[in-house]
């Protein structure tokens, strides 16, 4: 009989775009790919249609679990008594839960848990990283508890630290783990989003107008994702705007958000997402300031697009674009206008354009979807969560030195 894998993405709350998609490509995926050896199960599925109205996961091979008021009823009494939460959901001694949103996980035999993390920002205790020794007892805590219930980032902290397996979407996010927070590098598999290359490339000129007509955009503008609130860096990115558009009347489009206004800026809200390849397409430039320490998924749709980016320099940008961005300091609100009007020559523009899209190639959600697979597989046999063989895992981490 093959082992279970039960995938746990949470309930459909907003939450960033990024870890939104990531999420909903990996399940759609999975489902399709169907391995033998693995039974994959799914809670519930995290429609995005609730929070990117336009876009919804096609129905796959992976059945659900959960009914109404499941995740209730295990909370519920696993705050009285942890095991029964598995006596709930990991039935078979060889069942092992994947919690795609670990602020949303639920308290499960912690040596059959896995936990993927995305960003630095749900790991933060009172604004700071939590010390290794202060871990240690939290951790050892966790594993005889399984859950910790105190505050919230400590309850985070705990669930993750002792899990048997945390899935991280770049090296540095697995370096910061290991070095700062004091977990086992053994238990960190690296695993990058991808990019769906049947939606998100070039579009016809025809299709680009039609877009820019329904949005009443003036050309030529610039495009941004304002994906996960502060963190986005939307006073930086409207400073850009409003200096790109005295000099050379160059609109910034902001996709994500209708809240405010100010000259040089368009806020859309949110978008049907398969308006989103035109919308790249169509502009001179990718704009965003915001620190990735993860995998930055639009920034990747977009080179995808033949749309240069100008992005923050950063860790997980540098890990995933390379030098195939314009890269600014965090803050240097000239240099990234100067990298917007930069690519109004067409000349710069083609050229990233080109290079960008052969980048984007490299990452696909099939690549991700067999990744996952493999650490199912290294976790069912006894195995460490990470392959020590993957070139991933031996990619040197750019020091603050080098970033310079």
């Amino acid at each position: 009989m093959s082992a279970q894998v039960i995938v746990d993405p949470g309930r459909a709350t907003q939450r960033p775009y990024g870890v939104a998609i990531y999420n909903s490509n990996l399940i759609s995926t999975l489902s399709d790919i169907a391995p033998q050896d693995i039974e994959l199960r799914q809670l519930s599925l995290a429609d995005p249609g609730e929070v990117l109205p336009g876009w919804h996961v096609p129905s796959g091979a992976l059945p659900k679990l959960r009914i109404p008021m499941f995740r209730s009823l295990v909370l519920a009494v696993a705050a009285t008594l942890r095991p029964a939460a598995d006596l709930l959901l990991l039935r078979r001694s060889d069942s092992y839960y994947h919690a795609l949103v670990p602020e949303e996980g639920l308290p499960v035999d912690p040596e059959r848990r896995i936990v993927s993390v995305h960003g630095l920002e749900s790991l933060s205790c009172s604004g700071s990283t939590m010390s290794k020794a202060n871990l240690a007892i939290r951790s050892d805590s966790a594993r005889r508890s399984g859950a910790g219930i105190r505050g919230a980032s400590d309850r985070i902290f705990e669930y993750v630290a002792a899990s048997r397996a945390i899935v991280t979407t770049s090296s540095y996010l697995a370096e910061h783990l290991t070095r700062e927070v004091g977990i086992d590098p053994a238990k960190i598999s690296v695993i990058p989003g991808g990019v769906d290359h049947t939606r998100f490339f070039p579009r016809e000129e025809s299709e680009v107008e039609e877009i820019v007509s329904r949005y009443s955009l003036r050309r030529p503008y610039a495009v941004s994702v304002a994906d996960s609130g502060a963190s986005a860096r939307l006073v930086d990115v409207e400073a850009v705007a409003d200096r790109v558009w005295r000099k050379e009347r160059v609109e910034v489009v902001i996709v994500g958000t209708s809240r405010g206004r100010r000259p040089g800026t368009r806020r859309l809200g949110y978008v049907p997402r398969e308006h989103l390849p035109a919308l790249y397409s169509g502009a001179v430039a990718f704009l965003t300031l915001s620190k990735f320490h993860g995998f930055p998924l639009s920034v990747l749709e977009s080179l995808a697009c033949g749309t240069p980016v100008v992005a923050v320099r950063s860790e997980g940008m540098i890990e995933a674009v390379g030098d195939h961005a314009f890269l600014v300091e965090e803050g240097d609100v000239d240099r990234a206008t100067d990298g917007v009007l930069k690519f109004l020559e067409k000349r710069f523009r083609k050229k990233a354009s080109l290079e960008g899209i052969e980048h984007a190639r490299k990452f696909s959600w099939y690549k991700t979807a067999l990744a996952t697979l493999d650490l199912y597989r290294r976790i069912v046999s006894g195995g460490a969560a990470a392959d020590m063989q993957s070139d991933q895992r031996e990619r040197a981490i750019p020091s603050p030195q080098e970033l310079e």
